[in-house]
């Protein structure tokens, strides 16, 4: 609800005259009893419409007699809705069970020539990787199939991991991302795209919760070198909203507890909203010293001469930390 609040304000602030929610604005269908009221006082008296299309999580939550605020409008007729405004021609496609290649013709045949033609869906872009936290493929769309409906904008929703904006022919599509991680996969400032028509888009960000991933990995003798790495690349990122997850990898000399603890007491002195440090990938060098490979590379390290054998068996370590993982 807090980001919600913050978009709505931030459509206030630019002065918008649409907020466009494509999908998913229920996580579940049983949250609209719950919420709804909540959302009435949220979705009225505004300067701006907001325009809703089910998703794939909330296909079954808006009815007829559901009222959520004197600005709000949910678009669910099928195949899709249609709202001229002034400029711009909103073709909507709510939750369905077609496959796209069924509705490009007709999605084709609601353009309108004199105006900017925005598509709002709920799909996954075929080919596109990570961020989907719990999410499954629904209603997957080919780029090539976006360029045939012919449309200036296709404004998505269903991924969750960022704010992304692909040009495919005379196509944009853009996902904005969930507007606060509901998952750790969902890294990175939470942002919403701002379409100025005329101009295009730009993004806005979003102060609402996130994760935020750092990923290091550790040789014996760099414990403090690395831990000092994690806190620098940290220091002058603003974490008031981050729940901040590090992930260390390799062998230390140190206990692996021990060490766990030193990059967490490093991390939390920044100032994070949570702090989790995985040491799954992390493992005691008496370990890997005690191995057979590791003996017969100091055997072969004995008869080669090395200029620097140091840097030698350090890379040694940190591709056999590799390959262990």
């Amino acid at each position: 609800m807090e980001a919600l609040e913050q978009v709505v304000d931030l459509c206030e602030q630019e002065d918008a005259d649409l907020l466009l929610i494509t999908g998913d604005l229920f996580d579940a269908n049983v949250d609209l009893e719950d919420l709804k009221t909540d959302l009435r006082p949220l979705f009225s008296e505004n300067s701006f419409q907001t325009l809703v299309i089910p998703g794939n999580h909330d296909k079954s939550a808006f009815r007829q007699e559901d009222y959520f605020g004197e600005d709000l409008e949910v678009l669910q007729d099928k195949p899709y809705s249609q709202k001229i405004i002034e400029d711009l021609n909103i073709v909507a496609v709510p939750y369905t069970n077609k496959a796209f290649p069924e509705l490009v013709e007709t999605l084709s045949e609601a353009l309108e020539e004199d105006k900017e033609n925005i598509l709002m869906i709920h799909c996954t872009l075929a080919g596109a990787t990570g961020g989907f936290g719990e999410e499954s493929e629904y209603l997957p769309v080919k780029p090539s199939e976006l360029v045939q409906t012919g449309y200036d904008y296709v404004l998505a929703g269903h991924i969750h991991s960022s704010a992304t904006r692909k040009t495919f022919g005379n196509t944009v599509f853009a996902y904005s991302g969930s507007p606060v991680s509901i998952s750790s996969n969902e890294t990175g400032k939470r942002e919403a795209w701002l379409l100025e028509t005329g101009e295009g888009l730009e993004t806005k960000e979003l102060d609402t919760e996130y994760y935020l991933r750092e990923k290091k990995e550790v040789l014996p003798g760099e414990e403090d070198e690395v831990t000092e790495e994690i806190r620098q690349d940290l220091k002058d990122k603003d974490l008031d909203k981050a729940s901040v997850i590090v992930e260390v990898e390799g062998f230390t000399e140190e206990k692996v507890e021990e060490f766990s603890e030193e990059v967490q007491d490093r991390v939390e002195g920044l100032g994070p909203a949570d702090v989790d440090v995985e040491v799954l990938g992390l493992e005691s060098a008496s370990s890997v010293m005690d191995s057979e490979i590791y003996r017969e590379f100091r055997r072969k390290m004995e008869e080669k001469d090395f200029g620097n054998p140091d840097l030698v068996e350090k890379k040694f370590l940190r591709g056999l930390s590799r390959y262990e993982r």
